[in-house]
């Protein structure tokens, strides 16, 4: 009997869940860790196997997946965006999933070469909302905090394209990624927010406030 190579990874994470006993962060973090030291490295063999952790729909093995990605970042380049795409369209359902591919692994992968913002671009007008979610949470970038490093005039085009879309997750994404863009581009989100005050869903312009001080902020909030 021929036994799949991820077979064996995936029976050893379930095996660890068990010895955990609870599927919490904590746990998975844990079990992700674990198992990242024993399974092969060359892409190939690394991609199939990551591919088969968010494949399973057991609570966790999802964000197992996921943290293979971000302990092996060296996968996450240009080569392999076809990879990476085909697996946005298979694998991610939700809002929650979409933030954790886009933090560990989609955000990193865009932003290691200006020539795949185009992506962002195509998913921004995907008739799939989790696709349109991802063109705007990959642009945040995570680690300690949350930050916004990428270019402004690409990122203020991706939502104003989306700041009235009809999921309500696109729009509070907008919000989010004004609210972190806040961080380095404060006088050009400001004068976006006065600008775009009476187009701008009451929930995104809540957010993108989140970080202005007083007494800007509460100018800002009378104005809406």
């Amino acid at each position: 009997m021929v036994i799949k190579l991820e077979n064996i990874y995936l029976d050893m994470a379930n095996q660890l869940f068990l010895h955990y006993g609870k599927v919490n962060a904590t746990n998975i973090q844990k079990v992700a860790k674990r198992v990242y030291k024993e399974i092969p490295k060359d892409e190939q063999s690394f991609l199939k196997i990551a591919e088969s952790f968010l494949r399973v729909k057991a609570y966790g093995y999802y964000s197992v997946g996921t943290l293979f990605y971000k302990f092996n970042s060296v996968v996450l380049t240009k080569k392999n965006i076809n990879y990476f795409e085909d697996i946005l369209f298979d694998y991610v359902r939700g809002w929650g999933k979409v933030d954790q591919i886009c933090y560990r692994a989609i955000n990193p992968l865009i932003e290691s070469d200006q020539s795949l913002h185009k992506y962002l671009i195509k998913w921004s007008k995907s008739e799939n909302k989790d696709l349109r979610r991802v063109s705007l949470v990959s642009m945040i970038r995570s680690s300690k905090t949350l930050t916004l490093e990428y270019d402004y005039d690409k990122m203020i085009a991706l939502v104003d394209n989306l700041k009235n879309d009809e999921d309500f997750h696109v729009r509070k994404a907008v919000g989010w990624v004004l609210k972190v863009a806040y961080v380095k581009y404060p006088k050009e989100i400001e004068k976006y927010l006065r600008n775009n005050v009476q187009t701008l869903d009451r929930m995104i312009y809540r957010y993108a406030l989140e970080h202005v001080k007083e007494p800007l902020r509460k100018e800002l909030l009378i104005l809406k």
